[in-house]
């Protein structure tokens, strides 16, 4: 019975590693297996997977740093708006930039709508980045799970296995998108607001 259970999981481990999903993800484990620290930091985790998906990256960044830019000035055309309104009702005081008061509006109206187009297609390419490399972490966990001998296994439940590696590649994929947005737009926010 032992050995027609090894076979089968032979020829699972064989078929696995002959899959393309196997082939994609064995770049990044070479390169995981490569480090000689135990830990792998967040930020190398994202750099060596935007190797592997440049494309989605480089959108990504383009839209986290077009929203920045919008969200920086915001402020300066509520500004305007104000200044403007000012100067249309007194004519005295406020300041003059050449449109009234309710063109400053359609403009900021149409900043605000660009901001939300390009907060939707940010979300959504990084939600696909962070699926991708959700998807390839669990793959990479699960052939090392399958190289493991058999007596490995004897001590550890199976299913408490899966579910960890479940929980812990899904919170990594739910803070790729997140954090990666924040840590590159707080600071050109603060910076270009000024």
């Amino acid at each position: 019975m032992d050995n027609i259970h090894d076979a089968n999981l032979y020829e699972l481990e064989k078929k696995l590693k002959n899959s393309n999903e196997f082939k994609k993800g064995k770049e990044i484990e070479e390169s995981l297996k490569n480090r000689m620290k135990p830990e792998l930091g967040f930020f190398k985790l994202i750099n060596l997977f935007s190797k592997k998906y440049p494309f989605l990256f480089s959108i990504l960044i383009t839209l986290i740093v077009i929203n920045s830019i919008f969200t920086a000035r915001i402020s300066y055309l509520t500004n305007i708006i104000i200044q403007q309104a000012i100067y249309d009702v007194d004519g005295q005081a406020g300041t003059n930039y050449g449109l009234e008061w309710f063109w400053w509006m359609v403009i900021t109206c149409g900043v605000l709508l660009v901001m939300c187009f390009g907060t939707y297609f940010r979300d959504y390419i990084g939600n696909m980045i962070s699926v991708k490399i959700e998807v390839d972490l669990r793959n990479i966990l699960i052939s090392k799970l399958l190289e493991q001998d058999i007596s490995y296994y004897s001590d550890k439940k199976i299913g408490e296995i899966m579910t960890k590696l479940i929980s812990d590649t899904n919170v990594i994929g739910n803070e790729i998108n997140g954090l990666l947005a924040n840590v590159i737009s707080a600071p050109m926010v603060l910076v270009l607001e000024q």
